[in-house]
């Protein structure tokens, strides 16, 4: 995840300056999109991969948490003399 935020924070600008210098040897096989509408699409889709990661991680977060909350209500509640067999 660290590496798709670094790409969209830190990254992006220095790869588009380059792109942008690469633009005339570069070539697009649709033939009429333009390099602006490329990176644009580019820097979407990394955004999108990055929200969805943030949320796989909030989701496991919140699973474990709710895991081990059952856990603590389930000992609390059956009390000492219920642990020994």
């Amino acid at each position: 995840m660290n590496t798709v935020k670094r790409m969209l924070d830190v990254l992006h600008c220095r790869v588009e300056d380059i792109l942008k210098s690469w633009g005339a040897y570069l070539t697009i096989s649709s033939g009429n999109t333009v390099f602006g509408e490329q990176m644009n699409s580019i820097t979407v889709m990394l955004k999108k991969k990055y929200k969805k990661y943030l949320q796989a991680i909030v989701d496991k977060l919140v699973s474990n948490v709710r895991m081990i909350l059952a856990r603590f209500i389930t000992s609390s509640t059956l009390g000492p003399d219920s642990t020994a067999n």
